[in-house]
């Protein structure tokens, strides 16, 4: 069964209850009253993902290799891709977790965004210029929300390798297309992604993905040492 994935929103990659706090524990009433609400900031960071699956609608960035979370419940923002450079308005606000009644944080509420460079994936996409499709067994019991996510993961892998056989794919402009999986390995389930070209209805792999889903973990797997290599996403 083949699937065709175009995916121009954003899925997440980190938990939606991580909210920028002064710290790590609740706030106390005395540390609520120092925030002023009315207080601007203005600052340019890069996109990472957008989460609006949970209660907290949040956008995700790094800056100088740090993460920043932006509570935004407008959900607007989905054109944006991975490694995109923004900039962004934001204020300190208060919030109540109504799930624990002693518990409020204090967060970065998104006022504005816009986008200002085109990140890796971006330009991934205008350079390339096809499709990317995918197929798995209807063996596998995937959710569309969890193959959202290894298809945005897969892009971003694919437009940052530098294994020589998946550059010569892209720079070829050769038709991608990956397969979906679980397997054991070490006695740990993982996805099974194989990445590779098609010819004539057949898949030509040129590398083999290993990702730990419960951990959000990806690994390369290395053939000749039949290991599995960290890939930082």
């Amino acid at each position: 069964m083949k699937k065709y994935c175009y995916i121009l929103f954003l899925t997440l990659f980190i938990s939606c209850d991580k909210v920028v706090t002064k710290n790590t524990e609740p706030v106390s009433k005395s540390e609520i009253k120092t925030v002023k609400k009315d207080e601007q900031f203005t600052d340019v960071f890069t996109f990472i993902s957008f989460n609006n699956t949970g209660d907290k609608h949040l956008l995700n960035t790094q800056k100088d290799n740090k993460p920043f979370y932006f509570v935004d419940n407008r959900s607007k923002e989905k054109d944006l891709l991975r490694g995109d450079l923004v900039q962004i308005s934001w204020k300190k606000d208060t919030i109540y977790d109504e799930r624990d009644n002693a518990k409020t944080e204090i967060v970065n509420k998104l006022l504005a965004v816009k986008k200002i460079e085109d990140g890796i994936v971006s330009k991934f996409r205008k350079n390339y210029g096809k499709e990317i499709s995918y197929n798995y067994s209807g063996d596998f019991n995937y959710s569309q929300e969890y193959l959202n996510e290894l298809y945005l993961m897969v892009e971003y892998y694919i437009a940052s390798c530098e294994i020589p056989l998946v550059t010569a794919i892209v720079s070829h402009k050769d038709k991608i297309e990956y397969s979906v999986e679980q397997q054991q390995k070490n006695g740990k389930e993982y996805t099974v992604i194989g990445i590779g070209t098609v010819d004539e209805g057949r898949i030509t792999n040129a590398q083999w993905l290993f990702y730990d889903a419960e951990n959000k973990i990806l690994y390369e797997y290395n053939l000749p040492n039949d290991e599995l290599v960290v890939f930082d996403l």
